[in-house]
């Protein structure tokens, strides 16, 4: 008989009584067996019908969420598990632009690395069909490597969304907020020698009385102090 379904007893003498045993069921689709009892040359079978669970997804541990996202290309991970057909990483608000792309990596621990599709726009939906439906016999294990993109503003960027499937009841909305890029400075020359009429040395080679300013970031300002050297 199959695992899901057991007798006890499974024989006797005469007339007498069987208890069927059925395991909980995390697969979504119906499951029927037959349970023939045969006594001599006569049989009977009592037809055994056990329905499917509720749709359901669940996370287990996401990466891909908080305000720790780095500025740049870098990868996380969304494991949990399901029993849908597919499986969904919908944006609701924010900048989709972070997510460059998803895959599913493993399937009940199994390598897939298969990519997600998005249906592009502001608010996408990445999705892709599980391979052989295991979700109608039950639930399965899964993992989604989300890859983001670098930001290269110097401000924060953020997107939320959330992970599901067709009919799944998960509705925890995540937030992921990346950091902003690294703004960076550079000043030249480091020293400078003037003379004591107060011109500038031009003896040394590259010496020079203008200071060059360089910044990664063109809308920042900069200000120039003035500092006493102590011996």
């Amino acid at each position: 008989m199959a695992e899901w379904l057991s007798v006890n007893p499974d024989s006797g003498t005469g007339s007498g009584t069987t208890t069927v045993v059925v395991s909980a069921h995390t697969g979504r689709s119906d499951r029927l067996k037959n349970v023939r009892v045969t006594a001599g040359a006569l049989s009977q079978i009592v037809e055994v019908t056990q329905v499917g669970a509720a749709v359901a997804l669940t996370i287990s541990s996401n990466t891909f969420s908080g305000s720790n996202i780095s500025a740049t290309s870098s990868t996380y991970t969304i494991t949990g598990k399901s029993n849908t057909p597919d499986l969904k990483l919908i944006v609701s608000s924010g900048t989709a632009d972070i997510i460059s792309g998803v895959k599913l990596t493993k399937l009940n621990g199994v390598t897939k690395n298969i990519a997600l599709t998005s249906t592009g726009g502001t608010t996408p939906t990445f999705s892709v069909a599980v391979p052989d439906d295991p979700g109608t016999t039950a639930r399965f294990s899964f993992t989604l490597t989300v890859t983001t993109s670098a930001n290269v503003a110097y401000t924060t960027r953020q997107v939320k969304y959330r992970i599901g499937g067709t009919g799944a009841s998960n509705s925890s909305l995540y937030t992921a907020t990346q950091r902003a890029a690294a703004e960076e400075l550079t000043v030249t020359p480091a020293a400078m020698v003037f003379l004591a009429d107060g011109t500038i040395d031009s003896t040394i080679d590259g010496n020079t009385a203008t200071v060059t300013i360089t910044t990664t970031n063109q809308s920042a300002t900069w200000a120039v102090t003035l500092e006493d050297v102590s011996d």
